[in-house]
């Protein structure tokens, strides 16, 4: 199988220096020498707060990919709280990285092709 991944360049400088891994990170040897990356667009950080106080009100929250849990910079804020993914690698992303269980919604469809 040759596979053409699509995951976008992501800049990886924050604060907490954390690295996302780009799709391939996670296919297994023999099928990364078939897998070529060709990004379709960048990420990139942006301002935002949490300071408002009806925010600290929130019960939950839901990470929908691994940059996301790569910018979001309150990681002491999401103690007692109910976190969510959209999908497994970035449920492991935030257990691994970050040190958070998470629930997942989905199953990866890129385990279809690992």
């Amino acid at each position: 199988m040759n596979i053409i991944d699509t995951s976008a360049n992501a800049k990886v400088t924050s604060s907490y220096g954390r690295f996302i891994p780009r799709a391939w990170a996670y296919v297994s040897k023999e099928n990364q020498k078939n897998l070529k990356n060709i990004p379709l667009f960048d990420l990139n950080p942006i301002e935002y707060s949490l300071s408002s106080p009806n925010l600290k009100d929130y019960t939950d929250i839901i990470f929908q990919s691994i940059p996301s849990v790569h910018y979001f910079r309150e990681y002491d804020w999401l103690h007692n709280k109910n976190i969510y993914t959209m999908g497994q690698g970035t449920k492991k992303f935030l257990k691994q990285g970050i040190g958070f269980n998470a629930t997942s919604g989905c199953i990866s469809p890129s385990k279809l092709f690992v």
